[in-house]
């Protein structure tokens, strides 16, 4: 890990995570919590590093932390860029394969979309994903996340806690 000394060396770093947030690949994030792992997010991770190799998929796929809505684990963002991030709800193992075949679609697979996220504050910067997709809410009009600010988790489900 790059030791920061200066802001230089900050900058570089924040630039680093920022073109792990925003690649110019489609990204899939499995969120790995403690809930998700309960629910069988161990095995969807799995199955799409296993889909993405065997069909040579150019996606690029993340082990995240928990994004906080437990009851609807596993929770699986996807994201293609220039769109907005999209959360995924309980996804299973059997939607690996209609997930992959619709973001190389250049699409979203609405029926398991909970929500999407258009920008998102991460503390070092404020990231506008994108805009697209008007039959999926925003997460700010979701019931369970409307009365929240995420300020010490703000960044679970998001980042990476590793890379394939």
């Amino acid at each position: 890990m790059t030791r920061i000394q200066d802001f230089g060396s900050f900058n570089a770093v924040r630039e680093a995570g920022m073109a792990k947030l925003l690649p110019s690949r489609p990204r899939i994030g499995v969120g790995m919590g403690t809930c998700g792992k309960g629910n069988g997010a161990e095995g969807v991770y799995h199955a799409f590093a296993e889909a993405i190799a065997q069909q040579g998929r150019d996606v690029r796929l993340a082990s995240v932390g928990c994004f906080g809505f437990c009851a609807q684990e596993p929770l699986v963002n996807v994201r293609i860029p220039g769109r907005p991030l999209v959360i995924l709800r309980r996804v299973q193992t059997s939607d690996v394969a209609r997930i992959l075949d619709d973001l190389a679609a250049g699409a979203i697979t609405e029926g398991l979309a909970l929500c999407k996220i258009e920008e998102w504050d991460h503390l070092t910067s404020r990231i506008v994903y994108g805009q697209g997709y008007p039959n999926i809410p925003t997460w700010q009009s979701i019931p369970f996340f409307k009365p929240q600010k995420k300020i010490v988790l703000r960044n679970c489900g998001s980042i990476s806690l590793r890379f394939m």
